[in-house]
């Protein structure tokens, strides 16, 4: 009897031992494609000629031959290919300006570009997803997850009209830090919305920021603060970015350019934000999960050469580096024996 529960104990510590590595191994993926918003809605004639930034697009319908990995110029064997979708904890991030409040006044309705983001969001938002806010740089405006998308909207609106003998908030790297914590325990596709920038990007700001993010498991989301210049190739090759883009990938999320098209173009400015707003929503509700045989700092997952060519700027981001997946070898057997 106690060799058999023995056993049987051995056997259900493998499957944990299993499961685990299994589960290291595994890597979410996002795979995004740029398109000229002009495909989806002619521009406004009273733009002035002047062409809004690419939309980026979630691609929901690749193959699992159309992923490889490598380490250096080694191939790396691809378990399985699954998509993921499963309800979303995020915490909206909103920095504050006292211009961006006046602008939310002029604004058509008082929303602002913030506000037309946040609502586009919450009117097409999956009922199984959970919301929060937190403002940064301006008043205290502070809402759990658990509160209702009408609160959050309320929220907003509060920012527009801000009481300036009241409360005031952490600067944006503070909220940042501060909604990295109000997760608890991590759960799958946990992430932060931010609309608008840091004020101050220097290395230690974006490493902070950075390891926050990877040891909660949170991914970042970037609306307007994030942007490359000179295209938008994977990886950035001859181009320039924003620090944001490198933190937002890096930790499996994405970002999104903010398009203006000036004072007189209100219209196609209200369409733009929504459908800007709408496709990073997008990015961060679905994945590709993806199982190798194994990980490591230096693997990197890519597109083959025929996925990549029917895409347009085709970009991945997922979590970097990648775990060491099977993790090394344990200490040597007990009693200090060598294994022969």
């Amino acid at each position: 009897m106690r060799l058999c529960v023995g056993f049987l104990l051995f056997m259900v510590s493998a499957a944990g031992v299993a499961q685990a590595q299994q589960d290291a191994c595994t890597v979410r993926v996002n795979v995004l494609t740029s398109i000229p918003p002009h495909s989806l809605w002619p521009p406004d004639p009273t733009a002035g000629g002047v062409l809004p930034p690419e939309l980026r697009i979630t691609v929901r319908d690749l193959p699992p031959e159309a992923f490889i990995a490598r380490q250096g110029r080694r191939h790396v064997r691809i378990v399985s290919v699954e998509t993921e979708q499963g309800p979303r904890r995020i915490v909206f991030v909103v920095t504050y300006r006292k211009a961006h409040a006046r602008a939310a006044r002029r604004a058509q309705g008082g929303a602002g570009p913030t506000g037309v983001e946040l609502s586009a969001i919450l009117s097409s938002a999956r009922p199984e997803d959970s919301f929060a806010l937190l403002a940064g740089g301006g008043p205290r405006v502070a809402l759990p997850f658990g509160s209702s998308r009408d609160a959050i909207r309320s929220a907003m609106d509060e920012l527009s009209h801000p009481n300036p003998d009241g409360p005031r908030g952490p600067v944006v790297l503070e909220a940042l830090l501060d909604a990295a914590t109000w997760f608890g325990s991590p759960k799958t596709g946990d992430s932060i919305f931010l609309f608008g920038a840091l004020s101050h990007e220097s290395r230690d700001v974006i490493s902070q920021l950075r390891s926050a993010l990877s040891s909660r498991r949170v991914r970042l989301f970037c609306l307007g603060g994030a942007a490359c210049s000179g295209g938008a190739s994977d990886p950035p090759t001859g181009e320039s970015c924003s620090p944001l883009v490198g933190v937002s990938e890096g930790s499996g999320g994405g970002w999104q350019p903010l398009g203006y098209m000036g004072p007189k173009a209100e219209d196609y400015n209200l369409w733009l934000w929504r459908n800007e707003a709408k496709a990073l929503y997008e990015m961060a509700t679905f994945s590709y999960v993806i199982r190798l045989a194994r990980t490591s700092p230096h693997v990197k997952i890519d597109l083959s050469p025929e996925a990549r060519s029917r895409l347009n700027w085709p970009r991945l981001s997922y979590p970097r580096p990648l775990p060491t997946c099977p993790p090394p070898a344990g200490p040597a057997a007990a009693g200090g024996q060598k294994k022969r």
